[in-house]
């Protein structure tokens, strides 16, 4: 936080910190969309979710040890799991129709490979290990 005269001034930087420092409340209200679904928070490196819980075409939320991650699912046997902030400037992304989008700066991310469509972002979203077994699928990162 910066300060002045009139006092303490929460920045955009820091407020993008909050997001992505707070609980999973805080996190699920910074990357909503309009298909996006918050999903169980994971630990030790590992996060578990009911493959039911995210729809064909859209996406979910979650945090692994306090880092963020966005889950889409393009098709019906298709998941992916790519790191929740953003490559520009550490905002938390979010889906948005059929992409995966940052509303800082309005970068955009492909839905299965986590390339920049729209920059600024300078380069992918680092993606994650994810197996479907069953009715569930595992994160690993």
């Amino acid at each position: 936080m910066s300060s002045n005269a009139s006092g303490p001034q929460l920045t955009r930087r820091a407020a993008i910190g909050a997001c992505l420092a707070g609980g999973a409340m805080t996190l699920s209200a910074c990357a909503g969309g309009d298909d996006f679904v918050e999903l169980e928070p994971g630990t030790g490196g590992t996060a578990t979710f009911e493959i039911d819980d995210i729809s064909v075409g859209s996406g979910g939320f979650l945090q692994i040890d306090k880092n963020a991650v966005i889950v889409t699912r393009p098709a019906e046997d298709e998941f992916h799991a790519f790191s929740g902030v953003c490559t520009h400037q550490g905002c938390t992304v979010r889906m948005r129709e059929s992409v995966i989008h940052c509303p800082c700066h309005n970068s955009e991310f492909d839905v299965t490979t986590g390339d920049v469509l729209a920059g600024p972002a300078p380069t992918a979203l680092k993606e994650f290990t994810i197996e479907v077994s069953g009715s569930t699928a595992t994160i690993t990162m």
